[in-house]
């Protein structure tokens, strides 16, 4: 994907979870990468999460 019409976005998410079956807090943290492609009147035509 190559045009004026492609935004990439890269972000970190990150989070403490305390599943059911277990008796610790885990710690989850992943970098994830977001395509966003236009049509010619600006509205968002594909989003695509790739994961980075």
């Amino acid at each position: 994907m190559n045009g004026r019409n492609v935004v990439f976005i890269k972000y970190v998410e990150s989070a403490k979870v305390k599943p059911a079956h277990f008796d610790e807090v885990i710690e989850y943290t992943s970098t994830n990468i977001v395509s966003l492609e236009f049509d010619a009147q600006g509205l968002i035509k594909h989003l695509r999460r790739h994961h980075g």
